[in-house]
């Protein structure tokens, strides 16, 4: 086991844009072919363990993926620059009744797809949400077996006691997620800036998460 860990080593360091060189809140990365990851803070700074010969994934909506393997000469400190995917900022993304490319929403939105979560860990929803979308909080509101979960869209709040965003599944608004199986959603879009949430007036003053459910095939 000894000769295992010896192999074994600390990378860390800050994901920026290549473009504008600022840092990227709420990169993933993943120890490739293993459950292992991490997320890059308010700072862009992360910090993960590897071994020899595994290989480092770095994803972020909207940039290209990258990858690095861990060999003997690669360093403990590993600055990375993610480039802009033209393709996928060209997309047209729906957002309220209308839809709108993706580069044109700059930082306001986040995309997750479930099937990307590893299978067999996600139960509910929020666990899909968490350390998975950046500017997106999620606790658990009790240690108890029920105790439900609070999430919070770029720390948002309102004038009323209830700061959760506004959820819409399939075009129809709700007030929670606790009735959605994770199994059967499709997509995910989270809309953080008023620019994106104000066809939804007062209600989305929270953001609003945009839920869209798998179709049946024939």
């Amino acid at each position: 086991c000894c000769g295992i860990y010896a192999q074994q080593k600390t990378i860390s360091g800050i994901v920026r844009d290549s473009k504008n060189d600022e840092p990227l809140v709420g990169v993933s990365i993943v120890i490739k072919g293993t459950t292992i990851n991490a997320i890059t803070d308010v700072d862009g700074k992360y910090a993960i363990q590897a071994s020899i010969n595994q290989t480092l994934t770095f994803s972020f909506v909207g940039m290209n993926t990258y990858e690095v393997k861990v060999t003997g000469t690669t360093p403990p400190v590993l600055h990375v620059r993610l480039e802009l995917n033209e393709v996928i900022m060209d997309d047209v993304v729906v957002v309220g009744y209308g839809v709108t490319k993706r580069r044109d929403l700059a930082g306001a939105i986040s995309s997750l797809n479930p099937d990307n979560v590893e299978a067999g860990v996600i139960s509910n929803m929020s666990q899909i949400l968490k350390g998975r979308a950046a500017g997106v909080q999620v606790r658990q509101n009790s240690l108890e077996p029920g105790g439900g979960v609070s999430i919070r869209v770029r720390g948002a709040s309102s004038v009323s006691a209830d700061n959760e965003p506004l959820y819409v599944v399939d075009g129809f608004q709700t007030n929670n997620m606790t009735h959605i199986n994770p199994d059967d959603i499709e997509s995910i879009e989270i809309l953080k800036d008023a620019s994106t949430t104000a066809i939804y007036g007062a209600k989305g003053a929270n953001g609003v998460i945009l839920i869209t459910t798998k179709k049946g095939k024939t």
